[in-house]
């Protein structure tokens, strides 16, 4: 990690991996100054469930993430970026690419790693917690309509009532 200061570093800030989750999200210095750039690897998880399916989780989670970056004051957020939409003409998407990003511009334009590190990690930490909350929720729903299933196809009326 580099200090605050207009010192060139190319390695990356701070790195977190899900391994549950199949995600990785970095957080490094943009190539123009005072802009950072935050990134969802989805790579692991698309090799587990597929490319659309591991895109897709990983598009709610950097749904989550950019709401919570956003809270902070002094900067603004870019657009986010799928990077396999890139893909030359004629290809719908490049599955090589498995990874969104979007940019976070400092208001001053200056870098201020150590700022953008605390506020990176609280948002981490917030959206983790949101993430696990939904994905919570979600496992109950799934539970709760097997449960329904179950008891519908074992009630002795259900066979007549087909």
């Amino acid at each position: 990690m580099s200090i605050e200061g207009d010192e060139e570093s190319w390695d990356v800030l701070d790195e977190y991996r899900m391994s549950r989750e199949g995600l990785q999200v970095k957080l490094d210095r943009g190539f123009e100054a005072g802009t950072y750039c935050i990134y969802v690897e989805f790579s692991d998880l698309a090799s587990r469930v597929g490319f659309t399916a591991a895109r897709r989780r990983a598009g709610d989670y950097c749904s989550l993430l950019k709401a919570q970056v956003d809270r902070f004051a002094g900067h603004s957020l870019g657009e986010t970026e799928d990077a396999s939409r890139s893909a030359g003409r004629g290809r719908r998407r490049d599955l090589e690419l498995t990874f969104l990003t979007f940019p976070v511009v400092m208001a001053d334009g200056r870098f201020r790693d150590n700022a953008m590190l605390q506020e990176f990690r609280s948002a981490l930490l917030r959206t983790g917690q949101q993430w696990d909350q939904i994905q919570a929720r979600s496992d109950t729903q799934k539970q709760d309509s097997r449960r329904d299933a179950f008891r519908w196809l074992t009630t002795p009326t259900s066979i007549w009532t087909r």
